[in-house]
């Protein structure tokens, strides 16, 4: 499978940035923050958001 991106993933999935920052429980300005720069999550929260946007961590995180 190809590398995905946080935002891609999330636009395909058709899911807004509000209710991704609600399941890493953090402010919707956090998550923009992360997404533009996806190696500032932590572990915790990338398998978080992999587990909400229904794909495996390393098709995200890794190329």
């Amino acid at each position: 499978m190809k590398h995905l991106t946080p935002k891609a993933t999330r636009l395909m999935r058709k899911k807004t940035q509000k209710e991704c920052a609600e399941v890493l429980h953090v402010h919707v300005s956090t998550f923009r923050r992360l997404e533009k720069d996806p190696s500032q999550f932590t572990i915790e929260q990338a398998k978080k958001l992999c587990e909400f946007l229904e794909v495996e961590f390393d098709v995200m995180f890794f190329n």
